[in-house]
């Protein structure tokens, strides 16, 4: 499949595109690992960022707080916090999605 076909097929089928549902993916589960105890630095390198501050900025944008934050929440938060308002694929960029 070309790259430009399975962009528009991800985005048809998720309503985002590739890079915006690779990084929900990865907060996900990041939300999940900081909840049973990892430490920020193995969750950051675990979902493929090299620089742990540059995770902590992702999951600011996506989660609304910061890693040390969510896992000060432990296994009390009942699951994933998404937010609407913010895309992260343009969010990186600083644009806000309307």
């Amino acid at each position: 499949m070309e790259p430009t076909t399975f962009s528009r097929a991800l985005r048809a089928a998720t309503g985002m595109p590739p890079y915006a549902y690779l990084t929900q993916h990865r907060m996900q589960w990041a939300q999940c690992a900081l909840s049973a105890g990892q430490s920020v630095t193995d969750v950051a390198l675990a979902c493929g960022y090299a620089n742990p501050s540059r995770f902590a900025a992702a999951f600011r944008r996506v989660a609304g707080c910061t890693p040390s934050a969510w896992a000060a929440q432990g296994t009390t938060h009942p699951g994933p916090i998404r937010r609407t308002d913010v895309d992260p694929a343009s969010s990186s960029r600083g644009r806000r999605n309307r």
